[in-house]
């Protein structure tokens, strides 16, 4: 599917920019890497053949030295600063990200990459509790939101407007597996409950869809041969249920005594997030793409984590 094909990668570091990287390697592309001067997590991407490191930070994209190829397949944009509390909420950090965005797209336009590949999130679409389509309405309560509901809306525009790349948004809500932020739902819960430890935890009562990173990392390989009109995709595997049902799975599957109590932790200031997000329109397009059962990410991560 990506053979030999050059494909530029920001955030290359980042949890969901390693395993794109990882992915398309494997699927013999050749991946311009791009990361901050220093990184610290490098580490990541070690070892990898047919993977070129470019140290850029983002905000100096336009002046990037990338090689002068005849063609790059794709630019998938991964960068974004703050991405988590209180960060997501400095309007500051978020507008400069959408510049950079604005920035790293003119570039790819320069640089003649035939599709550019944007990351936005579920905090586009705001507090909805019913089904979240690609047609949902966007009312995004945090500067984090607004910012990347801006940058969708601008390369699809300029796409329109240039008519020489083709632009895609995608959104994608809760991810997990090996890699991911320590304090994030799941990775906490398996530390705890593997030591048997007690967690505290909201009241858990929300729906929630989690999509293993693995997952994720193959439906942009799909993206990056699509041949067709549709510009948003909601990234998500078929999986909604209340929150507390998938904790109490993960319980079950580690075989854990954790004491849980549910209801120890306060809801954010922003509200209660809640979501039950719709596929079917990546699976109208992709009908042949399977997902990994939640049950068996587990057991992936675990096996992952004891090596």
């Amino acid at each position: 599917m990506v053979k030999n094909k050059s494909i530029i990668v920001t955030g290359a570091t980042s949890f969901i920019g390693a395993e794109i990287v990882k992915t398309l390697i494997k699927n013999n592309a050749k991946v311009f890497a791009v990361v901050r001067p220093n990184s610290s997590k490098l580490s990541k991407l070690e070892n990898l053949e047919n993977c070129e490191i470019i140290e850029c930070d983002i905000s100096n994209f336009k002046s990037i030295n990338l090689p002068k190829l005849n063609e790059y397949e794709a630019l998938i944009h991964c960068a974004w600063n703050g991405t988590r509390v209180p960060e997501r909420d400095d309007l500051n950090i978020q507008q400069q990200n959408f510049i950079d965005l604005q920035n790293t797209f003119e570039k790819g336009v320069e640089l003649k990459v035939k599709k550019f590949i944007g990351i936005g999130s579920q905090a586009e679409y705001g507090l909805v509790n019913s089904d979240i389509t690609e047609d949902t309405d966007c009312n995004p309560n945090t500067p984090y939101g607004l910012n990347k509901l801006n940058s969708y809306k601008y390369i699809i525009d300029r796409a329109k407007e240039l008519k020489s790349i083709q632009a895609i948004w995608v959104r994608v809500f809760s991810i997990f597996g090996i890699g991911d932020y320590d304090k994030t739902l799941i990775s906490t819960a398996i530390q705890s409950m593997r030591m048997d430890a007690p967690l505290q935890l909201s009241h858990c009562t929300q729906n929630w869809n989690y999509t293993y990173v693995k997952d994720l990392a193959r439906m942009f390989l799909e993206l990056i041969n699509y041949k067709g009109d549709q510009r948003l995709f909601n990234l998500t595997c078929s999986d909604n249920r209340p929150l507390k049902d998938y904790v109490l799975e993960l319980k079950n599957l580690l075989h854990s005594n954790s004491e849980l109590s549910f209801g120890s932790i306060p809801a954010r200031s922003e509200g209660i997030v809640s979501f039950k997000p719709s596929n079917k329109l990546f699976l109208k397009e992709f009908p042949d793409f399977t997902f990994t059962p939640f049950n068996e990410a587990i057991d992936q991560m675990i096996s992952e984590q004891l090596n």
